[in-house]
């Protein structure tokens, strides 16, 4: 019996406390020091994968006068094409494929912004991290990890605040939605919507092959910020 049935097995039946210590003690469902261990090990990894894509980002910034256009892009795609062998190499669900997804979603949003800032397109920050979590999509749907999807939706997230919150009234964007009598509350239920049904989309695999990819924590943080979006938006 994992922790969730367990809870809802104490409320249903309206355990005493000392009933509660003896299931839990039971059942093996409080955590141990050997889980507390397991868990801070993932946060070293994840802040590791971290501080990598970082790294490489903070490497080109700060040879940028040392190196070419061309030099720019070579090590950030030899760091990219790197991470897609390891995940062929170490396929998921090995933990070592998954990781080099995760820092190969981190590099194309690197290697995106050097294309903005060498070539100056034009483009918004909102079409950036769109692009972002368009580029990154296959890695996300490869690793089949919650840990991935967390990152990918952290981006799709950003993204769509940019475009939802932080445009200002001079842009195309919001004088094409005046001409449709669309204002930003309205606009605002857009993330709203798109995260309750990531959400409903991570339930539907719980129970299946792909509830790895469907953690707990992952369901409740997209429900947590689709309704957060819509507080906004009846706020507003």
């Amino acid at each position: 019996m994992d922790r969730p049935a367990l809870d809802a097995f104490a409320r249903r039946h309206r355990l005493t406390p000392p009933a509660i210590d003896a299931a839990l003690a039971l059942t093996g469902a409080r955590p141990q020091p050997t889980a507390w261990r397991a868990f801070a090990a993932s946060l070293l990894h994840a802040a590791g994968l971290g501080a990598l894509g970082a790294g490489a980002l903070f490497f080109v910034a700060a040879n940028w006068q040392d190196y070419g256009v061309f030099g720019r892009f070579a090590l950030l795609q030899v760091a990219l094409l790197g991470c897609v062998g390891v995940a062929l190499w170490r396929a998921p669900p090995a933990r070592a494929g998954q990781a080099a997804l995760i820092l190969a979603t981190l590099l194309t949003g690197g290697l995106l912004a050097l294309f903005g800032q060498s070539y100056q397109t034009g483009a918004d920050l909102h079409e950036l991290f769109f692009a972002w979590a368009l580029l990154s999509l296959p890695f996300a749907l490869a690793g089949w990890s919650g840990a991935l999807w967390a990152v990918w939706w952290t981006v799709l997230n950003i993204a769509l605040a940019l475009l939802c919150g932080w445009l200002g009234p001079d842009h195309f964007f919001w004088r094409f939605l005046d001409g449709r009598h669309l204002d930003r509350a309205v606009l605002l239920m857009l993330p709203c919507v798109v995260n309750l049904l990531g959400a409903a989309a991570f339930l539907g695999l719980r129970g299946t092959g792909g509830s790895s990819a469907a953690p707990p924590w992952l369901l409740r943080g997209l429900a947590s910020a689709g309704f957060a979006y819509g507080s906004a938006a009846v706020i507003a």
